[in-house]
């Protein structure tokens, strides 16, 4: 009898961690430049805003700036892109798998990302730090620090960083800095 009590007891514990991640929800970003010298950039993408809703498996990143207007619509099979950039209206749709062979074609290697224990808090939510170096053509890199937090689950598709970087995490990002 003590020994379902513990199963039960432990069966109950683990439900209510596993209900304590958040997997629905809306993420929302503000953009911001700095080291822009001449203020350029930052009039033209500081005021930016990213929206990500996400449940489950499926994200809709919205990115409003006043250059362009784009909607990313993902799930774990395909991604549906819309543009509208100076009235150009343009869409892209395409599958993850297709995706995955234009990489493996192009011979990319994918992001290294480093996992640091550092920790903080952001919005009341615990984020570990995470270096990613994205590699581009030729010898050309990016260096993001990011954090994440493991209680929100989601944002697959998140267009504000690499996909590949994202998928990479075990959490929501909640701060990019580049």
């Amino acid at each position: 009898m003590m020994n379902r009590l513990f199963f039960l007891l432990g069966l109950l514990i683990s439900t209510t961690v596993v209900q304590a991640q958040i997997r629905e929800g809306l993420v929302k970003y503000k953009m911001t430049v700095e080291g822009d010298g001449s203020g350029m950039a930052n009039r033209l993408l500081g005021n930016s805003a990213v929206n990500v809703y996400f449940k489950q498996d499926r994200t809709v990143m919205e990115m409003a700036s006043p250059l362009y207007n784009m909607r990313i619509i993902s799930d774990s099979k395909n991604v549906l892109v819309l543009m509208d950039a100076m009235s150009q209206k343009r869409f892209t749709r395409s599958s993850i798998a297709e995706a995955d062979k234009q990489k493996n074609k192009a011979g990319s290697s994918g992001p290294r990302i480093e996992f640091t224990k550092e920790k903080k808090k952001i919005l009341g939510y615990d984020c570990t730090k995470a270096l990613a170096t994205l590699v581009g053509k030729g010898s050309r890199s990016s260096a993001l620090t990011i954090w994440y937090t493991d209680k929100i689950q989601g944002g697959a598709g998140l267009g504000i960083i690499n996909a590949d970087v994202v998928s990479k995490l075990p959490g929501m990002v909640l701060e990019v800095t580049m």
